[in-house]
């Protein structure tokens, strides 16, 4: 057992074949993990909106995020590491604990509620909206919530799915709230999103205890009024319940890391957002995420490689390059029983494009195979050049009994279906550099304590929003504590 818990056999004595790996360093996902989340994964057509109408979606998306490319808009973090961790110390930010949910959109329109996926997959939700303020029985029109699905676990056993709100675009056809500060933009959701949703609640709550029925949004998708009319329909539960996440003073670290072991659902880090910047589509290189060394991953797009009897011995990992895929030299290490599986699934069909998530693991036990190329000799039998090139194309004939074993590798973890573009180069190394830097908690706590004897201000004490709005969201200017945005 190394030092992240995860077994790796010594490497074999010659080159990975189909049946070597070793057991799983990965366990099955927790019942209330992202991947656990019914009716909402790839390959499941729940709610999927169909072809022209999830276009008209994601361009009304990209226009509202002032995105021009055609691909998910959401806002990207970079990893921390020594290059930028004295950036959380020049400027104004706040943390969140990292939530390991499904990454998601939420557009609510015509009197419905649009999840839009990292791979700009759409699905509707037509039991859910959003209420307008002061007019609980009217569901806004046109508004972008980013945030994060997860399956909270209840202690008796059952579970509910919930949407964790994080930041904003656009509010009721409000486009400037995305050009706002952070915390102009979370008071805007509180007052405008939170505060309706949990009036409309209570009214049901009322309502139920009369016997009455709840009101219901009547029109289709498509409506481009200001509001959708809602007609009263039986009451049936929302697919999912609405939160805004809470964050905290960077300096609130420990209570940050008590309060993640608490929660019903799986936290794999923290998010450290910049209070001071506009919302950022893409990769915003202000915005950090930090995870524990061993936790730090990249998702890279695998490609089997076959020898020319069309067994599977391989697996190149690609990244993205401005939205392209291309090999910087990086093969999978063969260990785990994802590895096996991984080999199972290119023997059955052809293997290329899977997006797998996976660990970096600088040192042995881990080891990565890397072939060689074949001579010059090689490439002059014609026969075998056509055999290699019906099974791998116009990949580079590699010599796939001949090679180099490096130490450390990249270790398969998971398939990630919720995604169809790797990670790029950039963050590859970045991750890298993170793992290689080894930024612990510890050390995030002897920084921020070192700054904040330094005068550091806190973002409360810095604070200037109007005194309604901080009564709505509880933030305290005057609290050195943490200050949860919602309490729930």
């Amino acid at each position: 057992m190394d030092a992240t818990g995860r077994g790796a056999p010594p490497p074999p004595p010659g080159p990975p074949a189909a049946a070597s790996f070793a057991p799983s360093p990965v366990p099955p996902p927790p019942p209330g993990s992202a991947a656990a989340l019914p009716g909402i994964l790839e390959g499941d057509p729940s709610g999927l909106l169909p072809p022209e109408q999830a276009q008209r979606v994601r361009e009304r998306v990209r226009k509202l995020c002032g995105w021009n490319r055609e691909s998910f808009p959401g806002g990207q973090p970079v990893s921390l590491s020594k290059n930028n961790l004295a950036e959380l110390f020049r400027n104004p930010y706040v943390a969140c604990e990292k939530t390991d949910g499904i990454r998601f959109l939420l557009l609510a329109a015509s009197g419905c509620i649009f999840l839009i996926g990292r791979k700009e997959e759409v699905r509707m939700l037509p039991d859910n909206y959003l209420p307008r303020r002061g007019r609980i029985h009217d569901a806004q029109q046109l508004t972008l919530l980013d945030g994060e699905l997860v399956m909270d676990r209840h202690p008796d056993g059952g579970s509910v799915a919930r949407y964790l709100i994080y930041d904003a675009v656009c509010i009721e056809r409000d486009e400037s709230i995305k050009e706002l500060n952070l915390m102009a933009r979370l008071a805007a959701v509180a007052e405008r999103v939170i505060a309706p949703l949990r009036e409309l609640e209570e009214e049901e709550k009322r309502r139920e205890g009369k016997g009455c029925d709840r009101a219901q949004p009547a029109e289709a998708a498509g409506a481009e009024d200001d509001s959708t009319a809602l007609q009263t329909t039986k009451k049936r539960k929302p697919p999912m319940e609405i939160y805004l996440k809470d964050f905290f003073e960077i300096f609130d670290l420990l209570h940050i890391q008590r309060m993640a072991l608490r929660l019903p659902h799986e936290s794999d880090g923290i998010i450290f957002t910049p209070v001071s910047l506009p919302y950022t589509t893409g990769t915003c290189r202000q915005l950090l995420k930090w995870k524990p060394p061993h936790l730090n991953t990249v998702d890279f797009s695998a490609d089997a490689l076959y020898d020319e009897g069309g067994v599977p011995r391989l697996f190149q990992l690609y990244v993205a390059d401005f939205g392209v895929r291309v090999f910087k030299g990086e093969f999978l290490a063969p260990y785990g029983t994802l590895y096996k599986e991984l080999l199972q699934m290119a023997s059955k069909t052809r293997l290329s494009g899977t997006i797998v998530e996976c660990f970096w693991f600088p040192s042995p036990p881990v080891y990565t195979f890397v072939p060689s190329l074949r001579s010059a000799e090689d490439l002059r039998d014609e026969k075998e050049v056509c055999k290699w090139q019906g099974w791998n194309a116009a990949k580079p004939f590699y010599d796939l009994d001949n090679g180099t074993w490096k130490e450390g590798g990249w270790v398969a973890e998971r398939i990630r279906t919720d995604k169809n573009l790797p990670n790029s180069f950039q963050v590859m190394k970045k991750v890298q550099q993170s793992i290689d830097d080894s930024i612990t908690f510890h050390t995030l706590l002897r920084e921020a304590q070192r700054y904040r004897n330094h005068g550091k201000k806190t973002v409360g004490e810095a604070c200037t929003l109007p005194p309604d709005h901080t009564q709505i969201t509880g933030i305290s200017c005057q609290a050195e504590g943490s200050f949860p945005i919602v309490e729930r």
